[in-house]
């Protein structure tokens, strides 16, 4: 008669059974322990008993070309890696053009324009006029005194510039100065920043005339003389008319239409037609 428990195999299943027994009941108290060497131990008798063919000690013997399988794993890997950078380049162009996209309106009113698109990296914690630092470069077309915007209207003028990086100087600041006209009335001036208004994120009007007929809620422009800005940005609207207490003369307080001292990203206009004329004004 043939007696299948006298197999080697078959005695060394309830070897592995009965070892599963003892570990299940001392490790009773922790339920983790039990189920991970539980399951490690019973996972080749699965793996036997699923498979309907070979024997036990075929389960238990791990593959033969293991140094092939490693190098398999290697290459797998690596793609892996190629495929997440691809995909990482994908989401960098998608967001850069959805925030170009933003633009539409500045460029379809001025085709000339070129826009570079950019993110603050940093603030200086000693700047009192929320100047910032930008990701992009001289390397990306960026120059000193390139206007920086937003969709919402005029944020400043790129200051300073490294291979990689620039600097942002914004219209609250005293240094910042550009050619402006307010579009109800055609009242010229300048926008400059001060320190008088800055703390609450305004920048002023000035050299306007003594006759102006401006009033609150009016929108200033910028008018593109000197060439430095496209004519039409937005620079903010008129919040109130004050007097300048040392020389008597009149200046209007401008609100921003942007939030500066939070803002995140821009971008930076790299060209326009106006400049371009400017310049060959020039060299004349």
């Amino acid at each position: 008669m043939y007696r299948f428990y006298e197999k080697k195999s078959f005695r060394f299943m309830l070897s592995i059974l009965g070892a599963v027994l003892i570990l299940g009941i001392v490790s009773a108290g922790n339920r983790n322990v039990g189920n991970l060497v539980g399951g490690y131990l019973l996972a080749p008798v699965r793996r036997l008993l699923t498979s309907g063919t070979g024997s036990l000690e075929d389960v238990l013997t791990p593959p033969a070309d293991t140094e092939a399988l490693q190098e398999r794993i290697v290459l797998l890997e690596e793609e892996n890696r190629r495929l997440y950078d691809e995909l990482a380049g994908y989401y960098d162009i998608k967001a850069e053009n959805e925030a170009l996209r933003k633009y539409y309106g500045i460029k379809e009113a001025d085709e000339s324009i070129s826009l570079v698109d950019i993110r603050v990296i940093g603030r200086d914690a000693n700047e009192n006029f929320y100047g910032f630092t930008a990701d992009k470069g001289s390397r990306d077309g960026v120059a000193v005194n390139d206007p920086v915007i937003t969709e919402n209207g005029l944020v400043g003028i790129v200051s300073e510039v490294a291979l990689s990086t620039c600097k942002v100087t914004t219209v609250c600041s005293p240094s910042f100065c550009a050619g402006a006209e307010v579009g109800r009335t055609g009242d010229s001036g300048l926008i400059c920043g001060s320190a008088a208004v800055s703390d609450n994120g305004h920048t002023r009007l000035i050299n306007i005339s003594s006759q102006n007929t401006l009033r609150t809620g009016d929108l200033v422009l910028t008018s593109g003389y000197g060439g430095s800005f496209p004519q039409g940005l937005k620079a903010g609207k008129i919040v109130s008319l004050e007097y300048d207490e040392y020389t008597g003369l009149p200046y209007a307080v401008i609100d921003p239409l942007e939030n500066i001292a939070a803002l995140t990203c821009a971008a930076v206009i790299t060209d326009f037609d106006g400049r371009k004329q400017q310049e060959e004004q020039d060299t004349e």
